[in-house]
């Protein structure tokens, strides 16, 4: 049931993962993903636990990484608005460091870039307040 004292914040765009080529090794993430797991806790620690309903809007394959996307926004208290996506894996930032500690970064193809709208999306778009 929708609270109506609550602020809805969302996340939209990408929910990928940055794979270190270097080490092999992958951190969830995406700036949307970031930016609602922060103002979530940000939210808990300035008005309490159930300040806000907050959303990570995105696509992500019908893969393992897109399961773990799931899992991952679930164990951070996010609510998951996303879709799945058969067609494409589940989006991979590959991450290179140069000699001098220069990242430079490859957006492989991924899933959220076939987000698709819906009545859902729409009802929760009515109702976002960030």
């Amino acid at each position: 049931m929708e609270n109506p004292d609550k602020i809805v914040a969302v996340g939209l765009g990408e929910v990928l993962y940055d794979h270190d080529v270097v080490t092999d090794e992958y951190t969830f993430g995406g700036a949307p993903a970031n930016f609602a797991d922060h103002f979530l806790k940000c939210s808990r620690l300035i008005s309490g636990p159930d300040a806000a309903e907050v959303h990570v809007v995105s696509a992500v394959g019908d893969d393992e990484r897109g399961r773990a996307v799931s899992a991952e926004l679930e164990a951070r208290g996010l609510c998951d608005g996303l879709c799945r996506v058969g067609q494409l894996p589940t989006g991979v930032v590959d991450k290179r460091r140069d000699a001098a500690g220069v990242n430079t970064y490859e957006i492989l193809p991924g899933a959220w870039d076939a987000m698709a709208w819906s009545d859902a999306l729409a009802r929760l778009a009515a109702r976002t307040d960030v």
